[in-house]
């Protein structure tokens, strides 16, 4: 009775396999009483008892794992035995962790260790990985002398010279073979990595899940030794490089620790910046990820049991962010050849790029051809904008759009440039007209920028420039303080009047409101804002939402590298045009879906209205003590909606139900079916994989240097300054001094004696 306390039931799963999510899957079970004080070499005898093998010529791998979907824990020496009987000492229930055992015959272990050459392929039946995934296991007793003499003159070989040794032999494989993934779970003799790095990454992993540390011996070009940091302890893992190629070979590899676990469970130094971004580079794959540095350090200490401080977290996101987008400065490298692949694949386009006299970049200028040749079925007004780039040498993303038969944003061209100057904007504009030209009727909407009304006055002087009237009520704002809220209902009224008459009315009730403000509208011109005045038909693209809402999109893209962004633009152009290609194609109505509704709208409003005809040509149409009149041949109505929006007002739709007319032959081309579906007959064709290029070489050796200047210092500024207006209305809260409680400073700038309480 006194030695079955002693003794603890185990319960042992053998012939088993474990899956991807780390369960022990299709084993067959049986059930032990191992002693308190039972070692790993009694362990291994009892389960080949047991099993009915003989321990001489059998190897017995022996897991365990402590919680499901946790790594397992391996059982290779008296350390980890004892370990495993104090954890099952402090279970009462005797299923809480069993073994889950794999045997492998031993004589096939050797045979394939002290075989040659022909380990790089299938040798009798029997793969060179399985020869060698438990190579390390093989213990002293089975090893001759000459094999111990042999690794103690490779260890001096190593010592002397960074060279490879004779054992190093070059292996033929395939390219499914090489191992690409950093996330790769185990380690074995003759895995074969795509590079020293991928290695150096796995092994890391593979340490850290195995709670294990390592030192590195050697590090070359070409060899990477690394052992356990206790002298005493055989664990060591040693790879060169195979041949002449990138890729490294695991040569040997000892997987048994006899080191202390103070040692063994040290704080995990093998969490580098590099291991952690390889970890949590995926979390960036989607460009609208937000991944915080808080979150890094909750899932580094959930999922792998690592403590990371915050500026290591930090630095390993930076590290992510540039596996998985480029690096900023070495985009610059690859302008020139990406530009070239863009134009190619794209024909017809137009690509321009603007260097420094120091062959420094810039100013870039991109129009697809898709665009250029689309831009004739969409509307005439041209929407330019501009928008700060928060990547490290910042600069500015300028973009010009229009709207397509549909309603939708249609980008025609983006540049980017240093900044919004004199300068950038008349490039912009002067590519801009090399690529579209002008077109009748014309109209730019801009905000008040000077930079763009100095460019558009000098490489459009036929064309209007007009204001977008949500970014001069800013300025409305900026200047007159007082009753904002009246101002902006009547401002609004005015400008998209349709008559000159409703025009004063609203103009007069602003000047009730403030006289400034008629006055400062008088100056900046009515045809620049109000739309009864406007000289070409703006079709009520009042502001310049088209390109902030294109601003809106490229949010997260203005943070990426040069080259990574432009293609970016280039993906969502093509995925637009896809997504609206097919739309228009399955379209059933004869206009588009937004002017569709428009119609039907007026149809409804048309219900009540009475047509008294003057002739066939004009009409007059009541509703109840209003007139209008309605001119078929001028497209016109006194109301001015019919021919300022071109499309038949609820006026001119009582007039058509009353003659039997056809109402979409009066609507706008631009506005029908088959317009929107010529707007996107062009494809927009992607430049392919970087390794499918095909570059010329002189295209290849043109030098771009990133822009002029330092790299910005600290963090990255992501979001503009607002103006107080912005803010839901409320004004900024004036700035206090810490000291003197004075407005104007802060406690850094502060020049007055401090102020007692």
């Amino acid at each position: 009775m006194d030695n079955n306390l002693d003794n603890i039931p185990i319960i042992v799963q053998h012939n088993g396999h474990w899956d991807d999510s780390l369960q022990y899957l299709n084993f067959q079970v049986f059930g032990i009483l191992v002693p308190k004080s039972c070692n790993y070499t009694n362990l291994v005898s009892m389960i080949c008892n047991e099993l009915k093998l003989q321990p001489e010529s059998t190897f017995v791998k022996i897991e365990y794992q402590v919680k499901d979907g946790y790594p397992p824990f391996k059982i290779v020496d008296d350390l980890h035995i004892n370990f495993y009987i104090e954890l099952k000492k402090k279970e009462a229930d005797f299923t809480i962790y069993p073994l889950c055992v794999t045997t492998e015959n031993r004589d096939i272990q050797i045979s394939a260790y002290s075989n040659g050459s022909g380990l790089t392929s299938n040798d009798e039946g029997m793969s060179s990985n399985t020869s060698y995934n438990n190579s390390d296991a093989v213990s002293k007793e089975v090893v001759e002398d000459y094999v111990d003499y042999a690794e103690q003159i490779s260890r001096q070989m190593l010592d002397m010279s960074p060279e490879p040794t004779t054992e190093d032999e070059i292996i033929e494989i395939s390219k499914d073979d090489v191992i690409n993934n950093r996330q790769n779970p185990e380690l074995s003799v003759l895995q074969i990595y795509k590079d020293k790095e991928t290695l150096q990454i796995v092994l890391s992993l593979y340490a850290i899940r195995n709670n294990f540390q390592y030192k590195v011996k050697k590090s070359y070009k070409n060899q990477y030794l690394v052992e356990c940091p206790d002298k005493n302890c055989n664990w060591l893992l040693r790879a060169s490089r195979n041949g002449n190629t990138n890729q490294f070979v695991i040569r040997r590899m000892v997987d048994s620790h006899t080191c202390s676990l103070e040692i063994r469970f040290k704080d995990k130094r093998r969490a580098t910046t590099n291991v952690i971004a390889d970890v949590i580079k995926h979390k960036f794959s989607n460009i609208k990820t937000k991944y915080s540095v808080a979150y890094i350090i909750r899932d580094m200490k959930h999922d792998h049991n690592v403590e990371v401080k915050y500026n290591k977290a930090w630095r390993s996101k930076e590290k992510a962010l540039e596996i998985m987008r480029g690096n900023a400065t070495e985009s610059f490298v690859e302008l020139y050849s990406y530009l070239y692949m863009l134009y190619t694949t794209n024909v017809g386009s137009v690509v321009e790029l603007q260097l420094t006299g120091n062959n420094c970049f810039l100013y870039v200028f991109v129009a697809l051809n898709s665009s250029m040749k689309g831009w004739n079925y969409c509307l005439h007004v041209v929407v330019v904008d501009g928008t700060f780039l928060k990547s490290s040498y910042g600069g500015t993303l300028l973009v010009a759009a229009t709207q397509d038969a549909g309603g939708k944003i249609f980008p025609l061209a983006f540049g980017v440039v240093d900044s919004e100057n004199d300068m950038s904007w008349e490039w912009f504009f002067e590519k801009f007209r090399i690529a579209y030209g002008r077109r009748e009727d014309m109209v730019i909407v801009s905000d008040r920028h000077e930079s763009i009304i100095k460019g558009a006055k000098k490489i459009y002087p036929e064309v209007p420039n007009v204001f977008c009237i949500f970014h001069l009520l800013g300025n409305i704002k900026s200047k007159f303080k007082k009753n904002l809220k009246k101002i902006k209902d009547a401002f609004f009224s005015a400008a998209n009047a349709y008559s000159v008459t409703k025009f004063q009315y609203h103009m007069k009730e602003l000047e009730k409101v403030d006289k400034r403000v008629q006055v400062y509208l008088e100056d900046v011109g009515y045809e620049k804002w109000a739309k009864v005045y406007s000289g070409n038909n703006r079709y009520s693209n009042m502001t310049s939402n088209v390109a902030e809402s294109l601003n809106s999109v490229t949010m997260s893209i203005r943070e990426l590298p040069i080259c990574t962004m432009l293609e970016s633009l280039r993906a969502l152009i093509q995925k637009w045009s896809w997504r609206n290609r097919n739309e228009a194609n399955a379209t059933s109505t004869r206009l588009t879906r937004k002017y569709e509704e428009l119609l039907k709208k007026n149809y409804l409003l048309s219900v009540d209205l009475t047509v008294n005809p003057t002739n066939h040509i004009l009409f007059e149409v009541l509703n109840g003590d209003k007139k209008n009149v309605v001119d078929l041949n001028a497209k016109s109505c006194s109301c001015k909606r019919f021919q300022m929006d071109e499309i038949p007002c609820a006026h001119a739709i009582a007039v058509f139900q009353k003659c039997n007319i056809d109402p979409y032959e009066y609507c706008s081309v631009y506005y029908k079916k088959e317009t929107m579906v010529a707007a996107y007959k062009e494809t927009v064709y992607p430049v392919g994989n970087r390794d499918t290029w095909e570059v010329p070489q002189t295209v290849k050796s043109l030098i771009v240097n990133p822009p002029e200047g330092r790299i910005r210092v600290g963090r990255p500024k992501k979001r503009r300054c607002k103006a107080s207006w912005e803010r839901n209305g409320k004004t900024l809260k004036p700035i206090i001094c810490g000291k003197c409680k004075q407005s104007g400073h802060n406690r850094r700038s502060c020049r007055n004696p401090v102020k007692n309480d």
